[in-house]
């Protein structure tokens, strides 16, 4: 940029709890956290810093004792009183679902050049086509925070699966409202559009609900996605299914596998399958690259990467349709 450098750009948070400035950084450095992201990104610096839990707010002031402490507060500034930070250009959304569309709306008087969303975006796809369509009644850019979609290793593993696989099982534990949303945006990304889904069971774990569920790609090959439950391992894991290999995707995909079928590997005549091709087991990363992707995009307007709110409205409307399979005897409900 012409002119001597400019001001850093500007970002609030509202909602320090985990993902938004809770979890420490992985084993390798990198953030885990909104917060962190944007502190280790150029250009970018925390103005705002938002949660109703004095709590939270304080543990996460005392661990943040490099920033200044007046930044930290408890309530969301009424617009009248937002003056201060009317240059506010990226505001990042962590919030509980209950009362979130009220906070998007209040914030887009500011009108802040990006807004930031956790996952799920809304309670149900109608609260997000609400969101939607606010952020392009004003021209916002909006991203979701599916952070396997900017994760280099993913995104490699990606290329190697140009065509259309025989079938794939998803696993995942705690609860569908925490990684049901992951699973399905990593399922669209990866595998395409969506033309049904058929709940199968329904269980209710110590983290919370669960849906095993079939859905039906529009190539026509199944992905069958089942939640494994009160396991005191984390599972997000995915088989991709074929003729002659198998993908896996382990341990929250931090390990990702080709595995070829060898003929009299263990046994003559019969094929098995032989681990060939290893990513190194890494931290999933992609939140600091979202925060690089969004510098780039306010300074020269280039594309900001990710999961666009369009993308998470259709995602959105997925869950709902699996729930409402669920709730309805099980039924197919068609999409496309």
């Amino acid at each position: 940029m012409s002119g001597g450098a400019r001001e850093p750009i500007r970002a609030c948070i509202f909602g320090l709890g985990n993902i938004g400035a809770g979890y420490a950084l992985d084993s390798k450095g990198q953030p885990r956290s909104h917060l962190d992201a944007i502190i280790q990104s150029v250009g970018i610096e925390p103005v705002l810093l938002v949660d109703n839990n004095s709590s939270i707010l304080n543990s996460v002031r005392s661990r943040y004792s490099e920033l200044d402490p007046s930044i930290f507060v408890s309530k969301v500034p009424l617009i009248k009183n937002f003056s201060k930070y009317t240059a506010v250009d990226v505001a990042v959304v962590c919030t509980p679902l209950s009362g979130r569309y009220d906070l998007i709306k209040n914030l887009m008087e500011v009108k802040p050049k990006v807004l930031v969303l956790e996952k799920p975006v809304a309670e149900n796809c109608a609260e997000a086509k609400r969101i939607l369509e606010l952020c392009k009644d004003l021209e916002i850019e909006c991203r979701v925070n599916f952070p396997r979609r900017l994760d280099v290793r993913i995104q490699k593993a990606k290329e190697f699966l140009a065509e259309d696989p025989l079938k794939v099982i998803f696993r995942y534990s705690s609860s569908f409202e925490n990684f049901g949303p992951h699973l399905i945006d990593f399922a669209m990304n990866f595998f395409g559009e969506i033309k049904s889904v058929t709940s199968f069971r329904e269980s209710v774990n110590s983290a919370g609900r669960n849906y095993d569920f079939l859905i039906e790609s529009c190539a026509g090959f199944p992905i069958y996605c089942i939640g494994t439950g009160d396991t005191e391992y984390q599972q997000l894991d995915c088989e991709v299914f074929y003729e002659d290999c198998k993908f896996d995707f382990k341990n929250g995909m931090t390990e990702i596998v080709k595995n070829v079928s060898v003929k009299n590997l263990i046994y003559s005549g019969v094929a098995h399958l032989d681990p060939k091709t290893k990513f190194a087991r890494e931290p999933v990363g992609g939140l600091q690259e979202l925060y690089q992707s969004i510098v780039q995009y306010i300074d020269a307007r280039h594309m900001i990467l990710g999961c666009n709110l369009e993308e998470a409205v259709l995602g959105q409307r997925v869950m709902d349709a699996i729930i409402k399979s669920s709730q309805t005897g099980f039924k197919k409900i068609t999409l496309n």
